[in-house]
């Protein structure tokens, strides 16, 4: 008679113990479930360091992976009340799957985004002190950007700023070789166009280099300059010239 009193006491303070240091209940209503207490939930893991741990099984070469599937809206993400820390993916009926999703991958796409003719992917800083860098290439329109910043389309901007080391001003040196315009005209007739200028065949092959298209333009300008100058001062003699002839003539 003793021994069955003995058990039953037993067995009740392992219960207690589960409940005072488990301290997590599971509770349901209609067809939805929740558990909530001071633990962790483990998956293929016996001592989880989250709220929701999920490890691959022992021996086993696959990816711990969390699938959420549905025919709606789906949606992963997290939140709190201090609202940030946040990450959030989610997929619509339209095109529930995205195309470019890795985040890291060496062989394909580091970030992406895959859009349709009605919903439209992108990205959104929502500061105006936010900024973004790249350590390698951006192609806008391209899959296959060759420099920095490859762009298929055209680009509207308020204003643009380039970098330039050396302006032209070295036309106005002493030592400076101002082509006679007979040079010049020699040159054109031959090339079919201006000295120190790329030709077109050259631009269709190497495309334009604005900053070092600006500063020949700016050096044909100082070069056009001198020589309205050089004109000029001509122009100037002979009319000195035709005043003493007229001086002489009246006299």
């Amino acid at each position: 008679m003793k021994s069955f009193i003995i058990i039953p006491i037993k067995t009740l303070v392992v219960l207690l113990l589960c409940s005072q240091f488990g301290y997590a209940q599971w509770t349901g209503s209609g067809n939805d479930a929740y558990i909530y207490g001071k633990v962790g939930i483990g998956i293929s893991t016996p001592n989880p360091s989250s709220n929701l741990h999920i490890q691959s099984p022992s021996g086993d070469n696959q990816t711990a992976r969390l699938l959420i599937w549905g025919t709606g809206q789906n949606h992963a993400g997290t939140s709190n009340n201090a609202g940030v820390g946040g990450a959030l993916i989610s997929g619509s009926a339209d095109d529930a799957s995205f195309g470019r999703y890795n985040i890291g991958i060496e062989s394909w796409y580091g970030i992406g985004f895959k859009s349709t003719q009605n919903n439209r992917a992108g990205i959104i800083f929502d500061t105006r002190n936010a900024s973004a860098f790249f350590e390698g290439k951006v192609g806008i329109g391209t899959d296959n950007p060759q420099n920095k910043l490859s762009v298929n389309g055209t680009i509207w901007a308020k204003e643009v700023k380039v970098s330039l080391a050396d302006a032209a001003d070295w036309v106005f040196e002493e030592d400076y070789y101002l082509r006679p315009l007979s040079e010049v005209e020699s040159f054109i007739k031959e090339n079919k166009h201006l000295p120190e200028m790329p030709s077109a065949e050259e631009f269709r092959k190497n495309d334009l280099n604005v900053a070092e298209m600006d500063n020949k333009l700016l050096q044909k300008v100082e070069e056009l300059t001198l020589y309205i100058i050089e004109q000029n001062k001509k122009l100037e003699a002979q009319q000195k010239e035709i005043e003493e002839l007229k001086k002489k003539i009246q006299d």
